[in-house]
């Protein structure tokens, strides 16, 4: 078995960057799976959508860091699923999929073995969703997800 990371190292770094140059997002930390994941989420509102989005950062330590961020539920209709295809096709950082409860997810897996590395992944990924406002296809999808009320 390869070397584990620190997750409670990589806590400290993570919170350090987004205390740094994301303060004004409210993320909740957890640490579980008995100190061998970290979780942090938060709502988020990006300019363009109307929506927030649940964001979810899961670092684990064999090396595993993805971060998934949650809209409303979406209906896969054929539309939907041509523009997914045109988002997938469109960007090499997120994938986005209706997932089988309905909501729609953007998804983005790394490996990161350096701890220090872990605050800068959490915030390419934040830059990623707020750069997503540029994207017309992201836009179509958006506008077709509907609140789980």
């Amino acid at each position: 078995m390869g070397k584990e990371l620190n997750i409670k190292k990589a806590l400290n770094v993570i919170e350090k960057e987004i205390k740094k140059n994301w303060k004004q997002l409210d993320f909740t930390f957890a640490i579980e799976n008995g100190g061998k994941t970290l979780k942090a989420t938060a709502d988020i509102t990006i300019q363009g959508f109307d929506d927030s989005i649940f964001v979810i950062f899961d670092l684990y330590a064999g090396g595993g860091f993805e971060c998934r961020a949650v809209y409303d539920k979406i209906e896969k209709t054929a539309e939907v699923l041509d523009l997914l295809n045109e988002f997938n096709g469109g960007t090499l950082f997120f994938k986005a999929f209706a997932r089988n409860d309905g909501f729609l997810e953007l998804s983005n897996f790394t490996i990161c073995y350096d701890v220090a590395k872990a605050g800068e992944y959490v915030s390419e990924c934040l830059f990623r969703l707020i750069d997503l406002d540029e994207n017309e296809a992201m836009h179509k999808l958006a506008n077709l997800t509907t609140r789980d009320e």
